[in-house]
């Protein structure tokens, strides 16, 4: 098996797509067997400053690194903090499954069908145990239809949104992220996907759900294919924190239903959607990196699949660095045009134009249209500034 050298994973981690060396040296330690896994921990064991924090990502993957330590038979003077670890995401899990438990109740009894992504059904389907993939909310995803009837019922709970619920917000986002007051966190979903808002998208992956036992009821899950798709596509794409709990949820996914996934609708839909250059980053990354069993003839046509303009649009915007985008003097609308342009991408330019200018007011959150101008005016010499302050 061929790896991806050194110096490659930190051009990788410095575009904040993939991990530091740090956090492939846990990575591996977490996912692999045999000597490959004991001697990664060993290299991480040798530069780790034992008195300091992990960093948010590791610490979101130890639960799963003491089990196959656990399985492996490490047992040293690191064991200790890292059991405490996997019981506290134990712990936490049934914490926000009380807590959510509510609300799941309610929808489900005014008749609202409800899909769960991301941590739920991967700790309970794929991990075997929901304590190994540890999560800060559940994502419950209802239709479009059914997304005000579901708000009503969360914020009747005395949950706050992170901001304003209304009709641009059903428009322009996939989902809104809701808050008690104890600090319990509720993320609701009226698409499945950020990349995808749209019924055609929500159909693919409501189609093929499964039903599943969580919250002490049944809810449905995507199927493994719509769940690899969503895994890799929500954890390819630039952030300050390379978000790299991606990797083991999708290794799990290919390790527990491999044999499921349905490569030709995985490859369809991303040809259809223009996601192959993102969903070839990650797949081929997996593929050389930890094993993943991917048929070469997938990578293949991902790869050499011409990019659309959707595709060069986002890897020259959510590929890059925001501090590389914001440094161009249209830095903030470009941040915002890559979105755009897949919520818009089948209409025409006058209607696409007149379109973004709404949802740029909707994004910067102003009353009118007509403060756009002076929004950028203002955050231009704000830039300014600090360039002059710089030099």
């Amino acid at each position: 098996m061929t790896h991806v050298p050194a110096e490659a994973v930190r051009e990788f981690a410095q575009r904040g797509l993939f991990p530091t060396r740090e956090q492939h040296l846990v990575l591996t330690a977490a996912l692999m067997d045999g000597e490959r896994a004991l001697d990664a921990y060993a290299q991480w064991r040798r530069g780790l400053n034992v008195a300091a924090e992990f960093d948010y990502e590791i610490f979101r993957l130890v639960p799963l690194l003491y089990e196959n330590l656990r399985r492996l038979g490490v047992d040293d003077d690191l064991t200790g903090r890292l059991r405490g670890a996997y019981r506290m995401s134990w712990a936490k899990h049934h914490k926000l499954a009380q807590d959510t438990r509510p609300i799941v109740e309610e929808m489900l009894g005014a008749g609202l069908r409800v899909m769960a992504v991301k941590g739920a059904p991967l700790g309970a389907l794929y991990y075997g145990n929901p304590a190994l993939r540890p999560m800060s909310d559940f994502d419950l995803v209802v239709s479009p239809r059914d997304a005000a009837s579901a708000i009503d019922i969360v914020t009747r709970r005395g949950y706050v949104p992170w901001r304003p619920v209304n009709a641009d917000t059903l428009k322009y986002r996939h989902a809104m992220g809701f808050k008690r007051a104890d600090g319990h966190e509720f993320d609701l979903h009226w698409h499945v996907l950020f990349d995808f808002c749209d019924d055609g998208a929500d159909r693919w992956f409501w189609n093929g759900a499964r039903p599943f036992e969580t919250l002490g009821q049944t809810l449905w899950a995507p199927n493994p294919t719509r769940m690899l798709l969503h895994t890799v596509i929500h954890g390819v794409r630039w952030n300050v924190e390379p978000p790299i709990r991606w990797i083991p949820d999708a290794l799990q996914i290919l390790r527990r239903a491999g044999a499921e996934i349905d490569w030709r609708a995985l490859v369809g839909f991303a040809e259809q959607r223009s996601v192959c250059r993102r969903l070839w980053l990650g797949l081929s990354y997996m593929r050389r990196e930890f094993d993943a069993e991917i048929p070469q003839d997938v990578l293949n046509r991902l790869e050499h699949r011409p990019l659309t303009l959707l595709e060069r649009i986002e890897n020259r915007i959510i590929l890059r660095s925001h501090d590389e985008v914001y440094a161009g003097p249209m830095g903030p609308v470009l941040t915002e045009f890559a979105p755009f342009t897949r919520y818009a991408h089948d209409k025409g330019p006058i209607a696409f134009l007149i379109e973004f200018t709404h949802y740029l007011r909707y994004a910067w959150q102003l009353p009118r249209r007509r403060d756009l101008f002076g929004y950028l005016l203002r955050r231009s010499n704000k830039r300014f500034r600090r360039l002059v302050h710089a030099t």
